[in-house]
């Protein structure tokens, strides 16, 4: 087991995921979602997505066309399963490179690396989220707000019915040590409009322990946007190996409710984790 996905195993079994109220979301096994997507304001990036069936059962095919950190073509491709009726799926992806072009082509210099994941999540049939998280250095983690392009034909999308009656309070939450900003939608963290320190989505400094006991601090830094599913959100940091999970209890937006969760950070093999952050709404 990596680095990172001992930090998120770990923040799973102490963080409290309680769920009282969920947003109905696009399922992704109703194939609706097949297309071609993108943010308006990263033209010459786009996302496929296809919803297929196999033998094995329906899975999602996805082709995320980007660049490195060099500016040159970077294709990121994956495959998932869809069990259940899930609104929110995650698609381990490898980019791949080697051959060349035309008659040249010779599928023996095809090379494979895993990447890291994306994460889709779909509010409705023309809006969604990229999230993603990766396992190279310099590309970190993430999230991208998407639209639909194009859909299939004689394939149709359903959106949900909207929420009733609940949802998750927008706008600044803050606590002892953290700080975040919830979008008027609900259904994100994000910097846009957040009054958080830097503007940040989401801001965390905590005292904790080792796992030797000793005193230590735990700093989570997130921008961009963070996807809420099921109530619950992960942050992954942009400041070093740190992470954090949360959920809303009670989230409805006639009480307010509060929101708990877990952090942990590690430095130099030595993990420090902050238990039981708490925050609640703040919207004069």
């Amino acid at each position: 087991m990596n680095l990172r996905s001992f930090i998120s195993t770990t923040i799973a079994v102490i963080a409290l995921l309680v769920s009282s109220v969920c947003f109905a979301q696009v399922r992704f096994t109703d194939g609706g979602l097949s297309g071609q997507w993108w943010n308006p304001s990263r033209d010459g990036e786009g996302l496929f997505v296809e919803i297929i069936e196999t033998n094995a059962g329906p899975k999602i095919s996805v082709a995320w066309f980007t660049y490195d950190g060099q500016g040159f073509q970077m294709w990121l491709t994956g495959a998932a399963d869809l069990e259940g009726s899930p609104s929110s799926v995650t698609i381990p992806v490898v980019v791949t490179g080697g051959p060349k072009f035309g008659n040249a082509y010779n599928p023996a210099d095809l090379q494979r690396s895993t990447w890291g994941t994306l994460t889709l999540t779909f509010n409705n049939c023309d809006s969604g989220l990229l999230s993603y998280a990766s396992s190279v250095d310099g590309f970190g983690s993430g999230g991208i707000e998407l639209t639909r392009i194009t859909s299939l034909r004689q394939v149709q999308c359903m959106d949900p019915p909207p929420p009733v009656g609940s949802g998750i309070t927008p706008g600044k939450w803050n606590g002892d040590g953290v700080c975040f900003y919830v979008s008027e939608d609900g259904r994100t963290l994000t910097s846009n409009g957040s009054g958080c320190l830097g503007g940040r989505a989401f801001d965390l400094e905590l005292n904790g322990t080792d796992q030797n006991g000793n005193a230590c601090k735990v700093v989570v830094e997130c921008t961009g946007v963070i996807a809420i599913v099921d109530n619950g959100f992960t942050c992954n940091s942009s400041k070093g190996e740190a992470i954090a999970m949360g959920s809303f209890i009670n989230g409805g937006s006639n009480n307010g409710g509060s929101a708990t969760g877990a952090a942990q950070q590690v430095e130099n093999s030595n993990v420090c984790t902050a238990f039981n952050w708490k925050a609640l709404p703040n919207n004069p």
